[in-house]
């Protein structure tokens, strides 16, 4: 019995992605290529290191000061992946661990430009305190670092919904937001991402909101106004636990 014919146009497609496979692997930094990255990135990271400490001396931080960079693992990044010079980002956390999202426009799922087997995660380099905006006296914020060397990771950060909202690309940014009103942004991001965008315009129509033709920034908006609103309500909680504990106290007193 005869063979079954070659399929030719099969063929050529198995050898591309042979081919592909191969490129990837001739691409892929050995141990030696990443110690010598590192060795060439130590200025870059010496300075990342000294505007830590710069911060944290400015806002008197409590406790060490914790600086320890990752080093690169093995066979993970390829020479065209690497950045020229790492990146650093920051969040207000004791620790913070990125895994996939799910695009906010497109609803299909992001993953991680490595997987869950490199999920990018933050290190907490120092705490200081800072007076609260409720009225709860002096709160202790704990700021988490990532220094970035990926160009794939950095495009994963920088289209984050978190980022600029809990994730910033810069100490000086991140200082511009209160950290407990990153935490209601946070919350309500993940309650509106998870509305199908008929649900959020219903809730905004419903809250008076303006209804925009932009899906994300009728997100936006609506996200902005239930976190603003959170913040507000605690605000008011603290407020009369305050004038109710006083009143406790003027009654004892007397």
């Amino acid at each position: 019995m005869a063979g079954r014919p070659r399929n030719p146009k099969k063929d050529e497609i198995k050898k591309e992605e042979t081919t592909k496979v191969e490129e990837t692997k001739d691409n892929v930094l050995s141990n030696e290529e990443i110690f010598a990255f590192m060795q060439q990135q130590k200025a870059e990271i010496a300075r990342l290191n000294a505007l830590i400490e710069e911060k944290a001396k400015e806002h008197k931080a409590i406790g060490s000061v914790e600086t320890d960079v990752d080093i690169l693992p093995p066979g993970e990044f390829t020479n065209d992946d690497l950045l020229e010079t790492p990146v650093a980002y920051f969040t207000y956390s004791e620790s913070k661990t990125l895994f996939g999202y799910t695009d906010s426009r497109t609803r299909q799922l992001v993953d991680l430009p490595y997987g869950n087997e490199r999920p990018i995660r933050f290190k907490k380099v120092y705490a200081y305190r800072k007076s609260s905006r409720t009225g709860k006296g002096d709160q202790v914020h704990k700021v988490a670092r990532y220094v970035c060397y990926s160009k794939k990771e950095k495009q994963f950060l920088e289209n984050h919904p978190y980022y600029e909202v809990s994730i910033f690309p810069s100490m000086e940014s991140a200082e511009k937001i209160d950290p407990t009103f990153a935490s209601k942004l946070e919350d309500a991001r993940n309650q509106v991402n998870s509305m199908s965008i008929h649900a959020v315009a219903d809730r905004s129509k419903l809250l008076g909101l303006d209804l925009v033709e932009d899906p994300n920034e009728l997100r936006r908006n609506l996200i902005h106004h239930l976190a603003d609103a959170n913040r507000k309500l605690d605000s008011k909680i603290s407020r009369e636990a305050i004038e109710a504990m006083h009143a406790a106290r003027d009654v004892v007193n007397k």
